[in-house]
């Protein structure tokens, strides 16, 4: 589960209207608020997805199987606790509770039901600061996503992180709808997915396990949002006190002040003005403090930026890194 790694600095401001759906979904909309049939099992499921059938536009008909299961299945903390998470499709549609595999469970049977062909994908998934430093020889699976196809081309959807978040412990999951993660650029997707196979990568090119693995942590909006590129491209930056380092991104957006901290170091708190050329923003970072901590640096945006369907939070494109700092 997509773990909402600044919660403690999010700030609910609840603003309806911010970051409603754009017309595109209307025909999805539409067609949910007229269904009015239970669905609580695989055949009531197919049911609905006979129904979707009808819509002529295969788009549509994958918009309404995504509405539908972000706004009806929650992220199951509890079984994922105990281990005994639900995945089978009459299990999930009957408690509407489930982890990554009965999200894409239920989204592949509605998309297939609906005439749509689509996969799961399994692989990694990079959320959280259990994550920080990954020292995996080779890829393991611990998530699971969806690809579909329209017109001959393939998407990529994350259907269970698109549904909402959990704090790092999990104890408990927020419904937000995130669509930044339905038909998601897959150059930016795999800065935190990388799948078993790796031509579900849907690249030019194929990212290698042993460059993912060294990325720095990047937070849902360094991903979500027009940050093409950010330096250090190493999560691990090994330095002696009095060093510097340079942080940088390109993006679009406007980042007026840089802001340093520390989970292990709370103490460890500075806030600097880029340096901006065209569309790079560059800050230059002293490391001060000794010993092997988090380091996050936030590129604080002018503007307010959406993060759900009417929903947004106060929050910034984090790139979290693990500073090895000896004496000088």
């Amino acid at each position: 589960m997509k773990k909402a790694l600044l919660i403690f600095v999010m700030i609910f401001l609840g603003l309806s209207g911010m970051g409603q759906a754009s017309d595109s979904w209307k025909t999805a909309r539409a067609f949910l608020s007229a269904y009015k049939s239970e669905v609580r099992n695989s055949i009531q499921l197919r049911e609905m997805g006979l129904k979707i059938q009808q819509l002529k536009d295969t788009m549509d008909r994958v918009r309404v199987a995504y509405l539908w299961v972000t706004n009806n299945i929650r992220y199951d903390c509890e079984g994922m606790k105990a281990k005994n998470s639900r995945w089978a499709l009459d299990s999930v549609l009957k408690n509407r509770k489930a982890v990554c595999a009965g999200y894409v469970n239920v989204f592949r049977n509605l998309c297939t039901a609906a005439g749509v062909v689509c996969e799961d994908i399994s692989g990694f998934g990079r959320s959280g600061y259990e994550d920080l430093e990954l020292k995996l020889d080779t890829v393991k699976t611990n998530h699971t996503w969806n690809a579909y196809r329209d017109q001959g081309k393939w998407y990529l959807v994350d259907i269970t992180w698109a549904s909402g978040f959990t704090d790092d412990s999990c104890r408990e999951f927020k419904a937000n709808r995130n669509d930044w993660y339905f038909n998601t650029d897959p150059v930016k997707f795999r800065w935190d997915h990388y799948p078993i196979e790796p031509n579900w990568q849907l690249t030019a090119d194929t990212l290698a396990w042993t460059v993912f693995k060294q990325l720095p942590l990047l937070n849902e909006l360094i991903t979500e949002t027009t940050v093409e590129e950010f330096y250090p491209a190493s999560i691990v930056i090994r330095k002696k006190i009095g060093d510097t380092v340079q942080f940088k991104v390109r993006s679009k957006e406007y980042y007026p002040f840089v802001k340093f901290s520390s989970r292990k170091n709370p103490d460890l708190n500075e806030t600097v003005v880029p340096f901006q050329k065209d569309d790079w923003y560059t800050v230059t970072y002293r490391i001060r403090k000794e010993g092997n901590y988090d380091l996050q640096a936030d590129f604080v945006p002018q503007r307010i930026i959406p993060t759900g369907a009417g929903r947004t939070y106060v929050t910034y494109p984090d790139l979290i890194y693990k500073v090895e700092a000896r004496g000088e």
